[in-house]
């Protein structure tokens, strides 16, 4: 398994129910896909320095998580789907090289 951190970019106009909503139905996909979340930062609504669409601001979180690289692959294309989700940028994390 790999570490990946996750940037999600969710719809402001949802409202603080509705991004908790987004961000559970998220989270639901990623343990499906048999990824365990390894913490959660919601940072709230911020501005974008450059506008996704009509959207000149968005709820940013950031996930930091353990899974597959082909759990990955298939997280991505079902959370592209998701009306919700303005965004998303997944990086893989370099492992500590043990001495």
């Amino acid at each position: 398994m790999r570490t990946y951190e996750i940037y999600l970019h969710l719809d402001p106009s949802l409202g603080e129910g509705g991004a908790d909503k987004a961000l559970k139905d998220v989270e639901a996909l990623l343990t499906k896909e048999s990824g365990t979340i390894v913490s959660k930062d919601n940072k709230g609504i911020l501005r974008l320095a450059a506008p996704i669409g009509k959207h000149r601001d968005s709820v940013q979180v950031l996930l930091n998580v353990k899974a597959k690289p082909a759990s990955i692959k298939e997280f991505r294309r079902q959370v592209n789907l998701l009306d919700s989700v303005l965004r998303i940028g997944i990086f893989t994390l370099e492992e500590a090289a043990a001495v």
